[in-house]
């Protein structure tokens, strides 16, 4: 397989829709980009079951905007700010 092909599972074909992605460089930045992308966006805050989604078209975002360089999870939960549910709809 040379890469661009889909993955394939059994006979099902797994690969994820087309989307936008944003690594965010601010909070502002984040919530901008979100906002402006309308309904479809989501916030990608590290976790993993987005991608799987995605490949069986479950999940169809039109732009991920990755927080990952905004959110550093030790100094939220020293701050004692729950980060976990940044993202999830």
């Amino acid at each position: 397989e040379d890469g661009k092909e889909a993955r394939h599972r059994g006979d099902v074909c797994m690969k994820a829709p087309p989307f936008a992605y944003v690594r965010a460089t601010s909070l502002t930045d984040a919530f901008h980009c979100w906002r402006d992308a309308g309904p479809e966006a989501r916030l990608l805050a590290g976790g993993q079951s987005l991608m799987p989604m995605m490949a069986f078209r479950v999940a169809q975002p039109s732009l991920l905007v990755d927080l990952r360089n905004i959110f550093q999870p030790a100094a939220a939960r020293a701050a004692g700010l729950d980060y976990s549910s940044i993202g999830r709809s």
